[in-house]
């Protein structure tokens, strides 16, 4: 007699806890602006402050927002 197929997926939870373990351990790519600070993070902030500057600006040019 055969037995029948394994319906049991090929992974269980050691092995999840083993893959997680690893991709913790593996060490993280230097960014590639050399960590100076001139990429994404350095403009977006600004970005940000001045749409909001120019949208407050706006809105009293506008008479919405009263002067104060």
């Amino acid at each position: 007699m055969s037995e029948p197929p394994d319906r049991r997926p090929n992974w269980s939870v050691t092995w999840l806890f083993r893959v997680q373990r690893v991709a913790r351990e593996k060490p993280r790519p230097a960014p590639s602006n050399g960590g100076n600070g001139a990429g994404f993070s350095k403009w977006f902030p600004w970005a940000v402050l001045l749409a909001l500057i120019v949208e407050i600006a706006l809105l009293v040019w506008l008479g919405i927002l009263p002067r104060v």
